[in-house]
């Protein structure tokens, strides 16, 4: 399906603003939870913000305005998204970190995508772009199945690292709820035998032994 020239110039600046959206959305946020707030702060997250999701966002917009049916710009563009949506939550979660506090779920998930995030962005932004230059298509049909490779790495990637991470979890869990079992059990008084009666010179116990 082809698009018409006005939604493909409104779709790629809807992806500009989006990246360029989540980019200040992660400003604020470090602006408003960072403590203390250092310049070191303000310019990491800019230096990142510049070189990987701003960076690639304005030059997938220059090549999807100029040459839109060429796929590279729409990669551009997608990759540039990619990388920013780990930046609005970014200063909240490391200041949950500094200040040794538990992470939500929320949190958990972002923090996860940012040791994750990377292979398919780098797939967007480099490999398909490389494969495709210079005219956006693949030099032969035997590169297919590198383009394929390419595609399905990254997904693996995401895929292993989440089942790891869950069965870690399950892991931990489990210990957490076996420590708890035994600590509970250590803390409980044992059970002392019954006097001992006239009749009785020595107690029964235990009852199995009646």
């Amino acid at each position: 399906m082809t698009l018409r020239p006005r939604t493909r110039t409104m779709l790629a600046w809807a992806l500009w603003l989006a990246t360029m959206s989540s980019c200040v959305a992660g400003l604020v946020v470090a602006l408003l939870v960072a403590r203390p707030l250092t310049a070191q702060v303000i310019g990491g997250g800019a230096l990142y913000a510049l070189g990987f999701p701003l960076g690639y966002a304005t030059v997938g917009l220059i090549l999807t305005l100029r040459r839109p049916a060429n796929p590279i710009g729409w990669l551009y563009a997608a990759s540039a998204l990619t990388w920013s949506l780990i930046i609005p939550l970014g200063p909240w979660i490391d200041q949950l970190v500094r200040d040794q506090r538990p992470l939500p779920f929320i949190a958990k998930l972002d923090a996860m995508a940012e040791v994750t995030i990377w292979a398919p962005a780098i797939a967007l932004g480099v490999t398909l772009p490389f494969l495709l230059l210079p005219n956006g298509r693949l030099r032969s049909r035997r590169w297919r199945v590198v383009a394929a490779a390419a595609v399905a790495g990254p997904v693996m990637f995401v895929a292993g690292a989440l089942l790891i991470q869950g069965k870690a979890a399950t892991r931990r869990s489990r210990s957490t709820t076996r420590s708890g079992s035994r600590a509970s059990s250590a803390r409980s008084p044992r059970p002392r035998p019954p006097p001992a009666s006239p009749s009785m010179p020595f107690p029964c116990w235990p009852p199995w032994s009646a």
